[in-house]
């Protein structure tokens, strides 16, 4: 059957970009132009003569499209899935409808297809990013409730301990000096080495919870990591801050955890003399940057080098975007830049 008898429109369908076929009322194709063939790979007599259903991956959306037309209902942008003869998926829209007779009799189908594979892999492989990225801010989100619970246990139990331990060995030390005891050399020397002990311990807590962000804010506390990195490296650190920020108490910490491990890489063997934290508002949204002047280009992946991921993940799920750069001399811009409220929108 030739549903363009006249040259020009018969032309029309067989050299058009859009791939067209017709189907008659037993679902077998009647026609299809060349657009349609190069969709799905086969030659004329493999694809005219068969019935339609032969091509549809999913049997359902096929037994769908037949009953739709068959009720008299047009199709715009139905979404099918099409097997290519070497055995790919073509994802699909299908724009249909059903061309009758003088007496409304069903004489064939006229299906327009457009191709979207393209899109609907980009669309998976967004999706499948998006899950990896949920489940590694879950996993960076329960990492965090673990050092809040273990410098909590830390703080309770162990440094509480220590300290009253700490308390009544001075008792005792004071008791043998009065009485000119020489053990009290040796209880004054354990003493000492009690106190750097419980000196390392909140160390250790400051470094899984930092007590000062809670109490003072981000500002006080990247301050105070500057004056812990000259002590540590010996080498200058200038703070810049706002200390007008007002922010959530865990985007505080993403951050604070970004510039702390930032600082950790700046080492004198990179020929770096300085460094510097910045900590703006622009707009709705908190700035944080960090760098340094150091004359050696840092080596290796950035972002493995710098072990950001967890905090990538996690100022992500703030709306935030980190960004690792480097300048002309090959030291290292971190540029953390995420919205002061969640739903604040990040140009």
């Amino acid at each position: 059957m030739n549903d363009y008898p006249d040259e020009p429109l018969s032309a029309f369908f067989e050299e058009a970009a859009v791939p067209l076929h017709l189907v008659g009322a037993d679902g077998r194709i009647l026609r299809a132009n060349k657009a349609e063939l190069d969709l799905l790979g086969y030659a004329p007599e493999e694809y005219i003569g068969h019935h339609i259903a032969e091509f549809h991956v999913d049997p359902s959306a096929i037994e769908q499209i037949l009953c739709q037309l068959g009720n008299g209902e047009a199709l715009h942008d139905f979404e099918a899935r099409l097997r290519h003869k070497n055995g790919e998926i073509r994802h699909v829209l299908i724009s249909s409808n059903v061309r009758r007779g003088e007496h409304g009799e069903f004489l064939h189908t006229r299906c327009f297809t457009r191709d979207i594979t393209d899109r609907k892999r980009a669309e998976e492989a967004r999706a499948q990013a998006l899950a990896m990225a949920r489940l590694a801010t879950q996993l960076q989100i329960a990492r965090e409730d673990e050092r809040r619970r273990l410098a909590k246990q830390l703080h309770d139990e162990l440094i509480a301990g220590l300290t009253a331990a700490a308390m009544d060995l001075h008792n005792v030390q004071v008791q043998l000096a009065a009485r000119g005891d020489p053990l009290a050399q040796n209880v004054e020397m354990v003493m000492r080495l009690l106190s750097a002990s419980v000196d390392a311990k909140r160390k250790i807590i400051e470094r899984l919870r930092p007590t000062i962000l809670h109490e003072l804010g981000l500002g006080a506390a990247l301050r105070l990591a500057a004056q812990r990195f000259t002590a540590r490296t010996g080498l200058a650190c200038t703070a810049q801050v706002d200390d007008k920020l007002q922010m959530d108490e865990e985007l505080a910490l993403v951050l604070y955890r970004i510039a702390q491990e930032a600082l950790e890489n700046v080492t004198a063997e990179s020929g770096a003399t300085h460094a510097t934290v910045n900590l703006a508002q622009e707009d709705n949204r908190a700035v944080l940057t960090v760098t340094d002047d150091r004359t050696q280009p840092a080596s290796g992946n950035a972002d493995r080098h710098y072990e950001l991921q967890g905090c990538e993940q996690l100022l992500s799920g703030w709306g935030g975007v980190l960004r690792i750069d480097t300048d002309t001399q090959g030291a290292p811009l971190i540029h953390a830049i995420a919205p002061l409220r969640f739903d604040a929108p990040l140009h």
